[in-house]
């Protein structure tokens, strides 16, 4: 008897666990991002977090500068890559360029727009482009990082 109570025991918990991992209950659902991307030098772009609406997408990046000289970043320079190949321009933002001194890093976001279809996006690629700096001023593209839907764990 005490036998089939542990069994049912053990089949709730078993059931409860699928219905959890199927529905995405116990985490929401939010974008995660590939490694970081690190070119030109030492400078090295990584996602902090991602926000969606049904009409846009902001993405809160770190920018580090490993190397010695300064980097400017246009912000206009970033661009987003959709799942069908169409690259999105940033916004225009009031601040359209961030200075990263060497060894310090800078926060940055950037907003993306497309009428009614962000929130049906699940993956797309971040294209860093529009860094110069005082050795090269041309503006350069120097990595990308895929951002995708994914489960988070609660914090």
């Amino acid at each position: 008897m005490t036998r089939d109570l542990v069994g049912q025991r053990t089949l709730l918990i078993a059931t409860l666990f699928v219905a959890n991992v199927m529905t995405g209950c116990g985490g929401e659902m939010k974008f995660v991002a590939t490694p970081p991307a690190r070119t030109l030098g030492e400078a090295q772009f990584a996602v902090r977090d991602v926000d969606r609406d049904n009409d846009s997408l902001t993405v809160s990046l770190v920018v580090r500068n490993g190397g010695a000289i300064p980097l400017v970043v246009k912000h206009s320079g970033i661009q987003l890559r959709l799942q069908d190949a169409r690259l999105l321009a940033n916004d225009d933002s009031p601040e359209d360029k961030t200075v990263v001194e060497p060894g310090k890093m800078k926060h940055i976001d950037v907003s993306f727009e497309q009428k009614r279809q962000m929130k049906a996006l699940n993956e797309a690629t971040l294209i860093f482009g529009g860094v110069t700096s005082a050795i090269d001023p041309l503006p350069k593209v120097i990595g990308e990082i895929t951002i995708s839907l994914g489960s988070s764990k609660p914090n």
